[in-house]
């Protein structure tokens, strides 16, 4: 039986797939206004509620805030439905409210709540704790109810890819401002060190340079309402050796294809490279490394995903403290194409014996098959 009702056989709808008139009855009246899944979530925590299709989550645990619901409301509930639990979950993004009338003295009960731009109806009472041997008038006038309100609020299913872009975005903004809390304090410590070790000072000086202007370039960053995020990403795209840039979960994913490493005039093909941009670093994946015994050795100075710049460090540094990311993949590049035969973490010759070993194989996209988006629920 081919329902909206996603996880009709969890114990907490109490038997309700045994009566499938009822079953088919409830999903005909949600689905004539549009509700295309209703998930009974009591022990999920979701970060991140967004759906490619309007969707009902019944009561569930949300690890933002909550709030206790009148006892007027969980005594009507109760006298209705099994209530087990008098918490509602609140998250914490734009919502609508949903109030319905129980009737009594209870006008006007919170009872759920409507993200437009999420597809999301949250139910916080569990309207399938029931006996439904008594039948199903009950939890219908309940849902008849909701319904009237969601009318009134004229849901719809809407397209979701703007809003996953602005979450990410604010996603990479909350890192920013992390990392500016995370700065400050480190600039603190830095300070008192410089203080009391007179060994330290060049070394704690040239960190409280770079990241006062880390914190310039991210306070720039955070004040002007991402439109120099975006003006930097977009220069990126400038570099004739970049192939695309993404805003994504782990930060600015820029990827430049195969790498040739030149080293006494002789080239060795080194794979396709995509380097994440975050406010406080960079990552560097080879999407055709060499892995023995679960270490990946993504070139001759980078270990898993982690480099090892060398002197490259301090232009690298300056460059993303300054937020020049432009100028940033232009040095890594170099950098990428570069071997410092004192100080490598795989020789040059031991890697082009490992090479033979496991050669480059087509098997991974260009693009490669790294989760990039956010987890959006179908």
């Amino acid at each position: 039986m081919r329902t909206i009702f996603k996880n009709i056989s969890d114990s907490y709808y109490y038997n309700f797939n045994n009566y499938p008139k009822y079953v088919l009855k409830l999903n005909s009246v949600l689905s004539q206004i549009g509700i295309k899944q209703v998930i009974n979530s009591p022990e999920d925590h979701f970060d991140e509620l967004i759906y490619k299709e309007l969707t009902i989550l019944i009561r569930p645990m949300i690890e933002h805030r909550s709030s206790t619901a009148p006892q007027e409301v969980t005594e009507f509930f109760s006298s209705k439905i099994q209530l087990n639990r008098h918490t509602w979950y609140i998250p914490d993004f734009k919502y609508e409210e949903i109030r319905i009338n129980l009737g009594r003295k209870i006008k006007d009960a919170l009872v759920g709540i409507y993200s437009k731009d999420r597809n999301l109806i949250i139910i916080f009472p569990c309207i399938f704790s029931y006996n439904w041997e008594k039948g199903f008038e009950a939890p219908l006038k309940i849902i008849k109810d909701i319904i009237k309100v969601l009318k009134e609020l004229k849901i719809k299913n809407i397209d979701i890819s703007k809003t996953i872009k602005r979450l990410q975005i604010e996603k990479f903004m909350s890192q920013a401002i992390t990392t500016i809390k995370i700065y400050k304090e480190d600039i603190i410590q830095s300070e008192r060190v410089i203080r009391d070790n007179n060994e330290s000072i060049v070394k704690e000086m040239k960190q409280v340079k770079v990241k006062f202007a880390s914190i310039k370039a991210l306070n720039d960053l955070t004040s002007t309402n991402f439109k120099i995020l975006t003006k930097r990403i977009e220069e990126i795209k400038e570099l004739p050796f970049v192939k695309s840039v993404k805003l994504t979960n782990d930060g600015i994913a820029v990827y430049i294809g195969e790498v040739m490493l030149n080293y006494n005039n002789k080239k060795v093909k080194l794979g396709r490279y995509r380097i994440y941009i975050l406010p406080n670093k960079v990552r560097i994946y080879n999407l055709d490394a060499i892995e023995i015994d679960g270490e990946i050795k993504d070139h001759p100075h980078i270990l898993t995903r982690n480099p090892c710049f060398g002197d490259w460090g301090i232009e690298v540094n300056k460059n993303l403290a300054a937020l020049d990311l432009k100028k940033l993949i232009f040095t890594l590049k170099l950098y990428l194409q570069s071997y410092n035969p004192s100080s490598p973490h795989v020789a040059l010759e031991v890697w082009k014996k490992l090479r033979k070993e496991f050669p480059i194989k087509k098997k991974v996209p260009e693009e490669g098959n790294e989760n990039e988006t956010l987890n959006i629920r179908g």
